[in-house]
């Protein structure tokens, strides 16, 4: 037969027969391309979701009163312990039940540690809280 005398259809045959390999490469990279991307949403979600429960949530700062000087201060959210810190909480440095509650701001702290130092020594006896106070001050 000679190739004036094929159909459009039999001409995209043989065609296709002699370039066969390169057409199944160019479908395998197509396939191999495909699940690559299906790969990379699916790790894309996991991901997210991994986020999502790890997130940390962020809270407003809290304003509240220094039981010594009377004024407003913020205390400050901390995310990876999920809670407020402590170290403006007056029962977290004295360990005393009665003391709970009682609110103290930084000018404070270090105001009694720099200028009051038996009232310091009476209300914070815990060696370890000493030395955090002492290593938060200086």
């Amino acid at each position: 037969m000679s190739e004036k005398s094929l159909t459009l259809k039999e001409y995209q045959r043989q065609y296709y027969l002699k370039n066969k390999e390169k057409y199944l490469t160019r479908a395998k990279k197509q396939r191999e391309r495909l699940k690559v991307e299906k790969k990379k949403k699916e790790n894309k979600k996991e991901l997210e979701i991994i986020e999502q429960q790890e997130r940390p949530t962020f809270l407003r700062p809290l304003l509240v009163r220094c039981f010594r000087c009377k004024n407003w201060f913020l205390i400050k959210y901390v995310p990876w312990k999920k809670r407020f810190s402590l170290k403006n909480n007056w029962d977290w440095w004295t360990k005393k039940e009665e003391e709970k509650g009682k609110k103290i701001c930084d000018a404070c702290l270090k105001d009694l540690y720099l200028n009051h130092k038996v009232e310091y020594r009476q209300n914070i006896w815990d060696g370890e809280r000493r030395v955090v106070l002492r290593n938060y001050v200086t």
